[in-house]
């Protein structure tokens, strides 16, 4: 059974640098540590809209214990170790 036809498929090309960073900024707000790592994260992400947004929802929503540099760090845990938990 095929859900959805081939002609259904819309293909989301990768931001500019550019524009990652201001939706970042934008998704982002006043955050006071949002600078340290901005630059990183839209590379890290592949400059993809909706991990960029989706990302900056995770911040904002856990702001007072997670800032870019936190989600970048979380990023960096081998797979091995994300699969199992811990």
């Amino acid at each position: 059974m095929q859900i959805m036809e081939d002609s259904d498929i819309i293909l989301i090309k990768p931001m500019h640098d550019a524009a990652a960073h201001a939706l970042l900024y934008k998704k982002l707000g006043d955050e006071d540590d949002m600078d340290d790592g901005i630059g990183e994260l839209p590379k890290t992400l592949d400059y993809m809209p909706l991990a960029l947004v989706q990302a900056a929802a995770y911040i904002r929503e856990r702001a007072a214990r997670c800032s870019v540099r936190h989600c970048l760090q979380e990023f960096d845990v081998p797979e091995s170790r994300a699969v199992e938990g811990g």
